[in-house]
């Protein structure tokens, strides 16, 4: 059996990041960061925002774009659905 591990989703400008842990994301965060960088893109932190399933022991995290401090939330809307951790 094959695995496929999928670390982001794209849909026109909306981006959803997955990560199985916060140094993960925070990872992935920063390779947003770049590539904006390189290409002349915004990613704009204020519309930006965190949502965890399973241990939310790692709320505590503090995790970063365009360093900006991003927030935790227990429920967002992307693509007229809405997801609850």
């Amino acid at each position: 059996m094959a695995y496929i591990l999928v670390h982001y989703l794209s849909v026109a400008e909306d981006i959803v990041l997955l990560s199985p842990s916060c140094f993960g994301l925070q990872k992935l965060l920063n390779i947003c960061e770049q590539f904006a960088s390189n290409w002349d893109i915004k990613f704009n932190p204020d519309k930006s925002q965190l949502i965890m399933f399973g241990d939310k022991n790692q709320y505590s995290s503090k995790l970063y774009l365009n360093c900006s401090l991003l927030q935790w939330v227990e429920k967002v809307k992307y693509l007229g659905t809405n997801i609850v951790s």
